[in-house]
């Protein structure tokens, strides 16, 4: 799916026009699952023959307006967030603390990603910082970048994360990080 059908979702779920063809699982104040079938939405996606349905998370900001969305493709994900909401935090929040917990409940064990150079030398960068921040294993190659992620590195770091925080916070330095 491109960019551009993307941003076509944003805008129809923002325009609260995807309440008949689309179930949805509201997963936090800033996350919302959706799942529904490329068909009912007539668009002729080369996708619809081969896939039964689409899964994707639109990320909303305070406000409640969506502002970007991640189409889960099973192998790999494609994420977009719209230009002026880029480079806030908005779209690894909602990976870290939404997102990801949703895919690992699903009997997924491993998550994978491909950052192309196709977005561009702006976008690849920040696609590969949102990826490394959230601490997907990332291998460069010519034309792009695989990042993995297991299930357990992903907790194990959400864990040494907390603690790292609780530390901080204590008032006593000499048990500080």
């Amino acid at each position: 799916m491109s960019d551009e059908m993307i941003q076509k979702y944003i805008a129809l779920f923002n325009a609260k026009q995807t309440k008949e063809i689309l179930s949805s699982i509201e997963l936090s104040k800033y996350v919302e699952f959706l799942h529904f079938t490329p068909d009912k939405i007539g668009r002729g996606n080369i996708l619809n023959k081969y896939n039964k349905s689409y899964k994707m998370y639109f990320i909303r900001n305070q406000t409640g307006q969506c502002i970007g969305a991640v189409l889960d493709m099973c192998e790999d994900l494609h994420w977009y967030i719209l230009s002026k909401y880029r480079k806030k935090g908005h779209l690894t929040r909602a990976m870290k603390e939404d997102i990801l917990p949703h895919l690992f409940t699903k009997n997924r064990n491993n998550q994978s990603i491909t950052i192309s150079r196709g977005l561009g030398p702006k976008q690849y960068k920040a696609s590969e910082s949102v990826a490394v921040n959230l601490g997907f294993k990332i291998d460069k190659l010519e034309d792009c970048i695989i990042g993995n992620l297991s299930k357990d590195e992903f907790y194990k770091s959400i864990i040494k994360g907390e603690l790292k925080n609780q530390y901080k916070t204590t008032e006593c330095p000499k048990h500080q990080l």
